[in-house]
């Protein structure tokens, strides 16, 4: 079970394990985000400090109907205590866990004080 919290801005937050390249885990917060389709989305220094393997460019469509085009990454998450292969879209800040990875997992929030 990976459990999280709700932040005083009512945002849910999970701690998400990503590995580098040696299998090392670095655990970071990120936000359950049911609008993005993807799997994971981390930070550029994120990124870079796990020397994740380019995959190219994508593009998505952002809430505000812009489209943006995007650098991927394969990268590698401990999800539900199994090591499995993720999409690492490249942000501009917070991690992100988009429904691709969510897919499949029961959610569950407490959305009160």
């Amino acid at each position: 079970m990976i459990r999280g919290r709700v932040t005083a801005d009512i945002t849910p937050i999970i701690r998400l394990e990503v590995l580098d390249g040696l299998g090392r885990s670095m655990p970071v917060a990120a936000v359950l985000d049911t609008g993005f389709n993807g799997d994971v989305s981390l930070p550029i220094p994120t990124i870079r400090s796990l020397q994740l393997r380019p995959m190219g460019q994508r593009r998505f469509t952002l809430a505000d109907g812009e489209v943006s085009v995007m650098n991927t990454y394969l990268g590698r998450a401990n999800w539900h205590e199994e090591p499995i292969e993720v999409v690492v879209v490249e942000s501009q800040g917070t991690a992100i866990v988009g429904m691709n990875l969510l897919w499949g997992s029961r959610i569950t929030i407490e959305a009160s004080d």
